[in-house]
């Protein structure tokens, strides 16, 4: 049998380790990330403590401002989601 040589093992094996290698790389390859519909941004403002009223003042400017902008059409289509955190009027 001439197609029997010493060859068609290592074939064989070279073969089936390139077939399964591809499958395994098409099973495991993660799920494309989710794109975003919205960009994230964050403030600091002061909600209590001394700077209270200069801070009720900024977080409504920049919530009006960020309406005004969403209802524009947003950045590129995609409307800005704000996120605030209280400085407690401390610099730290």
């Amino acid at each position: 049998m001439p197609f029997l040589s010493h060859r068609s093992p290592v074939v064989l094996l070279s073969s089936v380790f390139l077939v399964s290698s591809l499958l395994a790389s098409m099973i495991s390859t993660p799920a494309p990330k989710k794109v975003e519909d919205t960009y994230k941004f964050g403030a600091v403002v002061s909600f209590n403590g001394d700077l209270k009223p200069w801070g009720d003042d900024c977080k409504r400017g920049i919530e009006l401002a960020i309406e005004e902008f969403n209802a524009d059409g947003g950045l590129d289509g995609k409307k800005i989601d704000l996120s605030m955190e209280d400085s407690n009027s401390k610099p730290e």
